[in-house]
């Protein structure tokens, strides 16, 4: 009994450093700060949610995580990645060793998803005047995507088509199947924020921002 009020206990002091801690990033920069509370109650709302699909066994799914690390969430002067990484730390400390390796599947899902480019090629390159991020993307249909740069992070989404070729006896056999996709990037090292500008080509999404002097 006393290990569970002092789990519970722990929990909560976390939540509450969790919660202070993000409003004090949010309130440096936000042009309606948020107060204390309102930062604590979202934090302890998003947390109870995790908890009562966790108890249940069901895996979190990706929108429980977009509620929480959304435009509102990117549009603030803290840097939103750095961010993301403490507050998932904090977060894997309050849960059960039960609960745990679901709440990471689940993390590790929605990151790959939202944050890993391991399908696509991200390429950097700087002039004396611009930064240029280039994203490789085969098979992209180019009506579908749409970017949105603010001065925190690239958010862009789109739809590719998978071309898939299987050998068989006699041949091979082709199947295409399409996809969207919705992707957050940092800024590039060096790029001026509120800089961005956008070109969409054939199989290539173009950022090109200036660079800091």
């Amino acid at each position: 009994m006393k290990d569970k009020i002092l789990y519970i206990t722990v929990g909560v002091l976390l939540l509450v450093c969790l919660g202070q801690g993000y409003y004090i990033h949010a309130q440096t920069a936000s042009s309606a700060p948020a107060t204390a509370d309102e930062w604590l109650d979202k934090t302890e709302k998003w947390h109870r949610q995790m908890q009562e699909q966790l108890r249940r066994g069901e895996p979190l799914s990706p929108q429980l995580f977009d509620q929480f690390f959304n435009d509102d969430f990117f549009g603030r002067k803290f840097n939103p990645f750095d961010e993301i990484q403490r507050m998932r730390r904090r977060m894997d400390e309050t849960f059960k060793e039960t609960d745990k390796s679901m709440f990471d599947n689940s993390w590790n899902n929605w990151f790959a998803e939202r944050i890993g480019m391991d399908d696509f090629k991200v390429s950097v390159s700087s002039t004396d005047k611009n930064v240029v991020v280039s994203i490789a993307i085969p098979g992209m249909n180019t009506k579908s995507a749409s970017i949105d740069v603010n001065e925190d992070r690239i958010k862009i989404a789109f739809s590719a088509t998978n071309v898939r070729e299987d050998k068989k006896s006699g041949g091979v056999m082709r199947s295409e199947s399409s996809q969207s996709y919705t992707k957050i990037l940092p800024l590039p090292p060096g790029a001026v924020p509120g800089t961005g500008r956008t070109t969409i080509e054939k199989d290539r999404i173009v950022v090109t921002f200036d660079r800091k002097k």
